[in-house]
């Protein structure tokens, strides 16, 4: 028999596709047995209150809640929590720590071993190593400060 448009010799995925049944949309899909329905993870729900949670009966009462699952999630540190997002005040916060700490090893390398400046003015090592070191401190407070 010849091949003819309504039976073609050869078929294609795109026509095997329209012979079985639809596969059900994420929100037609029948529920299970025990299956529970979260909450949407971008649904906003307060803080404060706790009857929002999974086993808010067990705190309240102060019972043992037998099924809740253990957090075992670190916390970040200090550094993930500084480079975590980028802004432009901790970019600068990075550059006014990179210029603090340079000012402080320039000035000091100065004193100590007469080298890259060769003792020109001590009151320029001196005047700068303190502005290093203030600068410094300023960098370490802005990034506790960003890192809250």
């Amino acid at each position: 028999m010849p091949a003819t448009l309504d039976q073609p010799r050869n078929r294609t995925r795109r026509s095997l596709s329209t012979d079985r049944a639809r596969r059900p949309r994420r929100r037609e899909r029948r529920a299970r047995e025990n299956d529970v329905r979260q909450p949407r993870r971008h649904a906003i729900n307060p803080t404060w209150d706790r009857s929002n949670r999974p086993h808010a009966g067990a705190f309240a009462t102060g019972a043992a809640a037998t099924s809740a699952p253990a957090k075992s999630r670190r916390r970040k540190s200090r550094l993930g929590k500084f480079f975590s997002g980028f802004t432009l005040e901790k970019s600068f916060t990075i550059l006014s720590f990179l210029v603090a700490s340079g000012l402080i090893v320039l000035c000091s390398l100065d004193l100590a071993l007469a080298w890259p400046w060769m003792h020109a003015s001590l009151l320029f090592d001196w005047t700068y190593l303190g502005v290093g070191i203030a600068m410094l401190w300023l960098t370490w407070d802005v990034f506790n400060d960003q890192t809250r």
